[in-house]
């Protein structure tokens, strides 16, 4: 019997880069084909556009991160072409939110890493902007006082206004935990959760705020305890990156922090936790804390070769 080790450095990046290439070339195909789009924005396997913006922030940073530190330039020319493919389809989804928090994250990461990196993202980003039809448009509409800011701004704070009423008739536990609690509370006319939105007035399926859905659904004590596992995940984070002497894993540990903040900024404007959306968040969060546990720690494969 021999025993091979597989790296976290080889394991999961490479995991996660094939299963990004193929949620985002069926989402890319399913644009151009018309088979899954809304409203003409891509909407990816979760047949949600925000949802699968959403798992393109999320995995490109960490993707990209662990492209710098792989040798082998077949493997890191596929996790690049991973990266690219799913930037591809998070344009495609034409979703704002996701749009805004990757630049950061990525101008963040660059800096970092690679002025010359920096300056060719910046360089492609202005080119996009400036020359991509539909994104200059979605951009352009973005900042129109009447069209873009007071429709979105408007609709949003009518949702987190109903949200708190409900917030304050069940303050202590919420009114329970799931995806179609929030649209129970349509049966009371005191709710008011129609927004009105270029295709027409529309029922909404959450508060659009991460921090308002949470008191809805497990009140006061949910909200406490979410803040509370947060602070501490985030202060054990912080200080594994501070004391780790591992290069490859302090990047990893920095980027998931970084992206993590991220999703949860990003969340102050919709609710994306939820599904497998919530449950990348957590994985990125344990993977964090599984690296911090130990800086020798790997992922063991025992293999009998006579198997």
């Amino acid at each position: 019997t021999e025993i091979y080790t597989l790296s976290l450095h080889d394991a999961l990046p490479i995991l996660l880069a094939i299963s990004a290439c193929v949620f985002s070339i069926y989402g890319i195909c399913g644009y151009f084909n018309s088979t899954l789009t809304e409203y003409g924005r891509a909407t990816g396997a979760f047949g949600s556009y925000s949802r699968s913006a959403m798992y393109c922030m999320l995995v490109i940073p960490l993707i990209l991160t662990v492209s710098f530190h792989i040798k082998n330039k077949y493997t890191k020319l596929g996790l690049v072409l991973s990266a690219l493919l799913t930037g591809i389809l998070l344009v495609l989804t034409f979703t704002r939110g996701p749009w805004i928090i990757l630049s950061v994250i990525l101008l963040i990461l660059l800096f970092r890493k690679s002025k010359k990196m920096l300056i060719a993202f910046l360089a492609a980003l202005l080119l996009l902007v400036l020359f991509c039809g539909p994104v200059t448009e979605r951009v352009k509409f973005t900042f129109e006082v009447k069209e873009g800011i007071d429709r979105a701004l408007s609709g949003r704070l009518t949702l987190w206004h109903n949200s708190l009423q409900i917030i304050k008739k069940h303050p202590v536990l919420g009114v329970g935990y799931g995806p179609n609690i929030f649209r129970k509370m349509y049966l009371h006319p005191e709710y008011r959760f129609y927004i009105t939105d270029p295709h027409g007035n529309f029922q909404q399926s959450d508060a659009h705020n991460l921090y308002l859905q949470i008191p809805i659904e497990t009140g006061i004590v949910g909200l406490i305890v979410f803040m509370y596992l947060l602070a501490r995940y985030i202060k054990c984070a912080y200080k594994s990156y501070m004391h780790t002497e591992d290069y490859f894993k302090k990047d990893i540990l920095f980027t998931i922090l970084l992206t993590i903040i991220g999703f949860l900024a990003c969340s102050i404007s919709g609710y994306f936790y939820e599904d497998r959306i919530g449950l990348m968040f957590w994985l990125y969060m344990a993977i964090s804390i599984g690296i911090s546990g130990s800086d020798k720690k790997t992922l063991d494969y025992r293999v009998d070769k006579d198997y």
